[in-house]
């Protein structure tokens, strides 16, 4: 009996541990554990369920029932390599202090959340009937819960104006029926305290202006903790005014807030029988979200539409997800499913709550449908926190410094040290009370970095002064206001300075503080502040002066289109304006049009056109409209290479503002207006592909690059042993975790939701901030792990020099100190953590072999596509690649541009062209090239050459750069689109080569190697150096010998170049010589004149070198040929003659210029330039002479012949041997380009 009641006893532990531990833990493993597993899990015990990660954690509890079930739990999870998963259920265990010998009661004590009340921000002004009140009477709050542990909450009051919110919010405070006409309408934002005592709630209320202007300001107020009650005028409804007095408030709210706790109040029911109208609200709401749901399943049921012919290998012909790989189309339709769980479930089945503030009826029902939500939803989902107390001391010590508007981050630090915080904990409080509404902390907002403004309250006292659906009639009551600045702001929403000093006398200084927030949010821009919502709208004519219909030629239009799937396809309030201002900034000197729905603006030489679309049946009068379906819409003009670059920077220019709506229900489509086969591609697809991707996309001629079987997606192992990192990451950073966060930019109303969820420690919540954050990077490990180490040492940088720069002299600085050290050590421990994850993942990648795609481009280039992170092998090169992200890979020639470095590095291996399909990429890319000679690292470099075809972003051309050299490869990283390619030194090349340092020698040795374009480039590098050298400016001899040929004698001092300004014949030495040179003619035969044909004069030549050094010489030609054609020419199809009387004729190779043929320098006689095979046009020169006037007229002399040096003079003679007659003069003459079979004329006046 002893040893079963041991074994009972044990099992019985099993099961009080793991119920403990897993209701603890159950809402994170319900966000992470892997739903394969799970499922399969759950399936063998007779479960099934859809996978929810609200109700997974539930589920799983309620299968587990015996002390296997959870070693199977432990099991699954060790085996899948989710240790962390373990590791924090074990933690859970741990705490309860039960072992397995060790008896426990058959019921545990449920552990009592500790949640906190902490002092709101909130003004707590009466109204003249609540001040009434007697001291210390508290309305709703008997005695009997006086002391209790009260639930704060934020109630949100919002509905069109005159709807009956203010006279609601009194009747709730005072319990007995407001019967007052509201004459003073409310002005932004009232707010009030209000305590329902019997359901131990303290309401913190927010009470919204219901006018237009006002809509602008309440995205800075909604949170997902809020209680909302959207108030409805029962009597004044119609369903025609759904939208305005419903539909863009559910959407403002929801756009923001996902699940929120909503309540439709319709006030005013005293006023007849109201029974219709609620059932017509009721039908009108339940309609419209029935259409919101049906669209997003439209859209989630054609993501899993495509998913299924991707799978399949199905091609679509109109595929609506274009761009998008399998994996970006399964995180849209995850996307899109969490926008659909996060809507309001009451929607679809709404009650409306009736209320009459004349009488006081039906508030006490409202009271008790508020606290049910409150305790059911707000107060589950996680509540107040308790805080550290030192926090609440730094708070209240903040909030009591009241001589200025905002203080520094520094004084904060001052005030946590004196409450005994290191600074890492203050960054951390300033952190947690911006998001919890205690203060104003937008360190990410540029210009707001070192701001902390004490009260929230600043903000709503400046919005209350510039937005007011009142202001013509209020600014006439103010004093000192000049006519022209009040009609300044009421025309065009200027704000100047001295309408600041009368309208904002005692908040001058803290409007300027917060500019920058304003400008950031989209309420004002411009060098001299400009408030959005007082800008006119746009006439129906304003676009014709300054948008044409038809672009320019050679220019391309793109638009964003924004359509939205909310309710009646409105986008929330304040997007609009949001878009205007931020396409507003992007320049001052280019605004064309300035509206709130309509910007046309000129960004360099990008031409931005913003406007709010109407459908067909929308209507436009006096700057109103009254349409139900709207389109934002965004058209960008520019020419066409810099197109798809202007659009993504635009795209990431209006980012801030789309995310500010993290969860807005819009379909984003990208269109090219003109011709296309395609009719649009989603807004995702833009950053992930190259501009030529882009434009294959709308010819539709893109297909997304065949996943070679070589190359698996991303497995789960790699995956959770990431995980594993990053939750022992997570263990470390304690507090620190809303700092993090903050720094990588994740937005408020997402580090609100994740620090009030149900997650039980901040190591939970700072996993799941990370989780979030690494889906946003939209990319592998390589690519975010680097940023959070660089986070991490930023924070520990800052600690750091913090603890240099602190010198309190307080007793106890010594302790703070310490605890600065402290945290600093455990940031570099966390650091260290993940250093190593990344070393571990970089070491353990598998290389994968890709082979190189079917091409039609140029013959013989190669190009491959590494479509993820990964580690590969380009088979058919011996190109390794370490990416982060997917690259196109192509291999390039040398030879085909300029040389780009300096004449000592010669090419040594391919070049390849590295194109980054995302324009996102922070991270470097590690290639490893392969090069054909062993070199020691000083002599050999990486060449990074930019791109110049016009296809993609110019750069500027950078110097070769170190690189870690091996024996067959050379290794660097890449950070941007360029052609890269090892480069030697050429002296430690020839040597390495065994060959003498000399461009024919060299070129002839890689010509022996296959190194075909590797020699063509030496060619080139040759042949520019020549070309780019300076000429000596010496005089030649000129005699005569017995036949009347003319002869040339030039004696060169030193190195150089020399071009006879006769002849055009030229010489490179590299030393003193001597040179004897004349014309001749053409031989009447010679060996090879079948094949060959001549390009150019003949040449005698006799050269007295002095030194033993190489000389070129440069024949002229006649060929009329472009950089590109003389890389084009063959080193089998241009030669030099080298004929001697007692030696057979030799065809020598050459370097061809646009001007003349080099070669280098052999002892003989004759020497011209042919031409194999090929046609080129010819430089020529068209020539007129004229006679003396005769009595018949005058005679003409017309020549077309090839344009050489001399030829005019030759051409004098000519006509003189022809005629006999001197008389003959030139009339005009002119270049031309010769073509065979082509008519030419020329044109002269002849006076008189």
């Amino acid at each position: 009996l002893a040893d079963a009641a041991h074994g009972l006893q044990e099992r019985l532990d099993v099961l009080v541990t793991g119920d403990i531990a897993l209701k603890e833990t159950k809402q994170f493993l319900g966000e992470n554990i892997d739903t394969d597993a799970v499922t399969d899990f759950m399936e063998t015990r007779g479960r099934s369920f859809k996978i929810s990660a609200s109700n997974l954690g539930d589920d799983l509890l309620d299968c587990m029932s015996t002390p296997e079930d959870y070693k199977d739990l432990y099991q699954l999870l060790e085996e899948s390599g989710q240790h962390y998963l373990l590791k924090e259920i074990k933690s859970f265990q741990w705490k309860t202090g039960v072992t397995y010998s060790t008896a426990v009661p058959l019921k545990p004590r449920q552990q009592q959340d500790q949640g906190a009340t902490g002092e709101g921000a909130v003004s707590k002004e009466k109204t003249a009937q609540e001040s009434a009140l007697p001291s210390g009477e508290t309305k709703h709050l008997p005695s009997s819960a006086i002391g209790l542990k009260k639930q704060v909450v934020k109630l949100i009051l919002l509905g069109e104006t005159e709807a009956g919110k203010t006279s609601l919010r009194v009747t709730i405070i005072l319990g007995k029926p407001h019967t007052e006409e509201e004459a003073n309408r409310t002005i932004g934002v009232d707010i009030r305290t209000y305590i329902d005592g019997t359901h131990g709630i303290e309401y913190n209320i927010y009470d919204f202006g219901g006018h237009e202007v006002y809509h602008y300001t309440h995205r800075f107020f909604l949170t997902h903790l809020g209680l909302y009650l959207l108030c409805v005028d029962l009597p004044a409804y119609r369903s025609e005014h759904f939208q305005e007095r419903v539909g863009k408030w559910v959407t403002s709210i929801s756009s923001h807030v996902t699940k929120p706790a909503l309540i439709v109040v319709g006030t005013k029911s005293d006023e007849g029988d109201v029974t219709e109208k609620i059932a017509l609200l009721e039908k009108d709401i339940k309609s419209a979200e029935t259409a919101v749901r049906q669209a997003l399943e439209e859209e989630i049921s054609r993501c899993q539409e495509t998913l299924n012919n991707r799978v399949q290998g199905l091609q679509m012909e109109d595929d609506h997800f274009v761009g998008l790989s399998r994996e970006e189309v399964l995180d849209k339709k995850t996307s899109l499913q969490k926008l659909l769980d996060g809507r309001l479930e009451d929607l679809v089945d709404v009650h409306i709550v009736p209320v009459s503030s004349k009488r006081n009826e039906g508030i006490d029902a409202l009271r008790s449908k508020m606290a049910e939500i409150v305790l059911r939803r707000i107060s589950v989902s996680g509540g107040s926190r308790e805080v550290p107390q030192s926090w609440s001391d730094l708070c209240k010590r903040i909030k009591q410094e009241t001589s200025k508007p905002c203080l520094s981050v520094e004084v904060c630090k001052q005030s946590g040290a004196a409450v005994g915080m290191g600074t890492a904990d203050v960054m951390n409080a300033l952190d947690y009370f911006n998001v919890s509404g205690e203060i104003v902390f937008y360190r990410r907002i540029q210009g707001m970095e070192d701001k902390v403004f004490q009260h929230p309250t600043t903000i709503m006292r400046l919005f209350k002064l510039f937005f007011r659906h009142d202001m013509a009639q209020h600014l006439q009551t103010l004093d000192g206001l000049m006519d022209e600045d009040r009609q300044q702001f009421l025309e065009g929403g200027v704000v100047t300075d001295k309408f600041v000093e009368a309208v904002l006398p005692e908040e001058a200084e803290a409007f300027k503080l917060l500019l920058p927030l304003m400008k950031h949010f989209g309420l004002c821009f411009n060098s001299r502040v400009t408030m959005m919502a007082n800008v006119a709208r746009r006439g129906l004519q304003a676009f014709a002066p300054h948008w044409p219909k038809v672009p320019k030629e050679g220019t391309r239009e793109i638009k964003l289109i924004m359509k939205s799937l909310d309710v009646n396809n409105r986008h929330p309030v304040g997007l609009g304006e949001s878009l205007a201002c931020r396409i507003t900034q992007m320049s001052e000197e280019g605004r064309r049009l300035v509206r709130r729905d309509a910007i046309i603006n000129r960004v360099d030489n990008i031409d931005i056109m913003y406007r709010r679309v109407y459908d067909d049946n929308g209507k436009q009068e006096q700057g109103e409209t009254t349409s139900n379906n709207t389109v934002d819409e965004i058209r960008l003009r520019t020419e066409i290479p810099e197109a798809w670059r202007g659009m993504k920077k635009l795209v990431k220019e209006i980012e801030p503002c789309l995310e500010e709506y993290r969860a807005r229900l819009t379909e984003d489509r990208v269109v090219v207006v003109g011709d296309r086969k395609v009719e649009s591609i989603p807004l995702e697809a833009l950053h992930k592909h190259t501009a030529e991707d882009l434009d294959k996309m709308f010819r539709g001629e893109w297909t997304e690059p065949t996943r070679q079987e070589a190359v698996s997606s991303v497995d789960k192992a790699s995956q959770y042993k990431i995980d594993n990192g990053l939750y022992d990451v997570s263990s470390k950073l304690g507090k620190s975790w809303l700092r993090l966060a903050t720094d990588f930019g994740l937005p408020r109303l997402e580090l609100e939701q994740i620090k009030d969820s149900p997650l039980k420690n901040d190591t939970q919540r700072a996993f799941q901030a990370l989780q979030l954050w690494r889906k946003k990077a939209g990319h592998g490990p390589l690519h975010y792990l680097p940023q959070l180490a660089e986070a991490l040492e930023n924070m520990a940088k800052d600690e750091s020099e913090t603890e240099d720069s602190d010198d309190y002299d307080d007793e106890d600085s010594s302790e703070d100190d310490d605890k600065d050290e402290c945290e600093n050590e455990v940031l570099k421990n966390v650091v260290a953590v993940v250093t190593k994850m990344l070393e571990d993942h970089r070491r353990n990648l598998p290389e994968a072999a890709i082979n190189p795609e079917d091409t039609e481009n140029v013959e013989g280039m190669l190009k491959w596509s590494l479509p993820q992170e990964g580690r590969f092998h380009c088979q058919g090169s011996d190109l390794h690649v370490i990416t982060p992200y997917p690259l196109y890979v192509t291999t390039a020639s040398w030879s085909a541009g300029p040389w780009r470095c300096s004449s000592d590095w010669v090419p040594v291996g391919a070049l390849f062209h590295i194109q980054f399909r995302p324009d996102d990429a922070t991270q470097p890319v590690e290639i490893d090239l392969p090069h054909i000679v062993e070199l020691a690292e000083a002599d050999m470099k990486l060449a990074c050459l930019g791109d110049d075809d016009g296809q993609h972003e110019i750069l500027p051309v950078e110097p070769v750069k170190p690189a870690h050299v091996t024996a067959a490869h050379v290794t660097a990283r890449l950070r941007t689109d360029a052609r890269v390619g090892p480069v030697g030194r050429r002296r430690a090349v020839c040597a390495a080569l065994h060959i003498d340092d000399a461009q024919k020698d060299l070129e002839e040795k890689l010509t022996t190697m296959g190194r075909t374009d590797l020699a063509k480039t030496v060619r080139r590098m040759f042949r520019d150096h020549v070309s780019a050298m300076e000429e000596m400016d010496l005089k030649s001899d000129v005699t005569s010998d017995q036949d009347g040929k003319t002869k040339f004698c030039l004696t060169l001092p030193c190195k150089g170049k020399y071009v006879c300004p006769h002849t055009d014949i030229g010489i490179v030495t590299s030393g003193p010589m001597a040179m004897t040179y004349q014309r001749e003619f053409l031989p009447d035969q010679w060996e090879h004149q079948d094949d060959w044909t001549p390009v150019g004069p003949v040449f005698s030549l006799h050269c007295d070198v002095t030194e033993d050094g190489p000389v070129e010489i440069m024949l002229p030609h006649i060929l009329h040929l472009s950089e590109e054609d003389t890389v084009g020419i063959g080193e089998k199809e241009a030669k030099v003659v080298h004929a001697r009387q007692d030696k057979k004729e030799e065809l020598l190779p050459v370097v061809v210029t646009p001007t003349h043929f080099i070669f280098r320098h052999r002892k003989g006689s004759w020497w011209w330039d042919v031409i194999f095979g090929r046609t080129f046009p010819r430089r020529g020169i068209l020539a007129l002479f004229k006679s003396p006037w005769r009595s018949y007229g005058m005679e003409m002399k017309a020549f077309i012949v090839s344009n050489i040096a001399g030829v005019t003079e030759t051409l004098k003679d000519a006509v003189r041997d022809l005629t006999g007659e001197e008389t003959f003069e030139m009339l005009a003459s002119k270049p031309c380009k010769l073509v065979s079979d082509q008519t030419y004329c020329l044109h002269v006046d002849v006076e008189n």
